[in-house]
């Protein structure tokens, strides 16, 4: 155990099953593969289509816990209103700050380390 009190365990090596943690990362590497395909997202996006899934799965409701990810480690029911509005890599019109025209770009997920309500990752047209 360590200063926590978490058991350690370690699994053998290439052995990912023995692990369910890494069946996890094997279910969310498989559904971002599958939306960067659907989508057309460019290879360099990985982290945030990643990010994403993560997002989305977290905040799916469990049938074998009768909760979601987020609250069985939070305690409360998530808020998906951000995730409503908008698709991975869909088109959206922004607002840059002091330019008064809206640009385009493609939307690349919430921005978890703004303090703003509904902050998002965006790529702008030109790169």
């Amino acid at each position: 155990r360590n200063g926590n009190g978490i058991r350690l365990d370690h699994s053998a090596p290439y052995k990912q099953r023995s692990n369910l943690a890494e069946q996890g990362v094997k279910l969310l590497k498989k559904r971002m593969h599958a939306t960067m395909r659907a989508k057309g997202v460019h290879e360099r996006l990985w982290n945030y289509c990643l990010h994403y899934e993560a997002d989305i799965h977290n905040r799916i409701w469990n049938p074998k816990t009768g909760r979601t990810g987020w609250e069985s480690v939070f305690g409360n029911t998530p808020d998906i209103s951000e995730y409503l509005d908008f698709e991975m890599y869909g088109w959206v019109w922004f607002w840059e700050p002091g330019i008064k025209n809206a640009s385009i770009g493609r939307w690349l997920g919430i921005n978890h380390y703004c303090q703003e309500p509904m902050s998002s990752f965006i790529l702008k047209a030109n790169g």
